[in-house]
């Protein structure tokens, strides 16, 4: 998978990202700036624990519509 594609393609996602590398990084006074460095930071395994973790709308409620309304 792509994960800097499918990433980047996904705001909340990426700051999501950002967060938890930065926040690995923290101890190291390392700053993580880059999608690329974030995502090889974290890696596949724990990319796929943080998505499973993001609230999803539900298809049926009113805030989904209305979001779909304005993309």
């Amino acid at each position: 998978m792509d994960w800097i594609k499918v990433v980047s393609e996904d705001p909340l996602l990426a700051m999501l990202i950002f967060r938890y590398a930065n926040r690995m990084m923290s101890n190291r006074q390392v700053l993580v700036r880059t999608l690329e460095h974030a995502v090889a930071l974290i890696g596949s395994q724990r990319l796929i624990k943080l998505t499973e973790s993001i609230p999803r709308l539900d298809p049926a409620s009113t805030a989904f519509s209305g979001l779909q309304s304005t993309v």
